[in-house]
């Protein structure tokens, strides 16, 4: 996979260098910047490309691939789950879907919990489903989201509550198409 990356790469620079120019006073760089961070991580599983484009792709379902993780949870619908990070406490939201689980908690590759309603975690522990219902969250407003990173982001208002079905032992496919970030950077010139 880290292959096809770089041949992704390649490819966008060889068509910038044709057809534009990588330079900051020519693209946007926060433009460029997002759209290289959406490049790098398109076939990530668990993630929406959440590196400042994330409007675009808010209501855009991945594929579903199933993994035989035994906590590994892909979301159907608009749902994210909501975490509580280990070094501050702060709240986040993530489609990333891979967990360990320690106790009755659920956390993230990070180390940091997942926020669930006792009700959702009784469903998640659950060893003989194959998926299963949960309130999940999702951003009120899009002009209140902030980026952290490709598989997370907060917001300054608060999130509604949302059902979704969730696929057990699956991750779900970030929805990205290469094609598609080109011709948005080839658009932009």
């Amino acid at each position: 996979m880290l292959i096809n990356k770089r041949r992704y790469i390649f490819f966008l620079f060889i068509i910038i260098a044709r057809y534009g120019s990588v330079f900051a006073q020519d693209l946007p760089s926060n433009t460029f910047r997002n759209t290289m961070i959406d490049l790098m991580s398109f076939d990530s599983l668990g993630a929406r490309p959440i590196s400042g484009s994330l409007a675009d792709y808010l209501d855009v379902q991945g594929a579903v691939r199933l993994t035989n993780g035994p906590y590994d949870f892909a979301i159907l619908g608009q749902g994210f789950f909501m975490a509580r990070s280990h070094c501050d406490g702060s709240v986040y939201y993530t489609r990333s879907g891979k967990f360990k689980r320690r106790g009755n908690a659920f956390y993230n590759e990070r180390g940091d919990r997942i926020v669930l309603s006792d009700e959702d975690a009784i469903k998640l522990r659950d060893p003989d489903a194959n998926s299963a219902t949960l309130s999940l969250y999702y951003p009120a407003s899009n002009q209140e989201i902030r980026v952290i990173d490709n598989k997370k982001w907060t917001s300054q208002a608060e999130c509604k509550r949302v059902g979704c079905e969730i696929v057990f032992h699956a991750l779900e496919e970030n929805p990205v198409e290469p094609r598609i970030l080109i011709k948005r950077l080839l658009a932009r010139r």
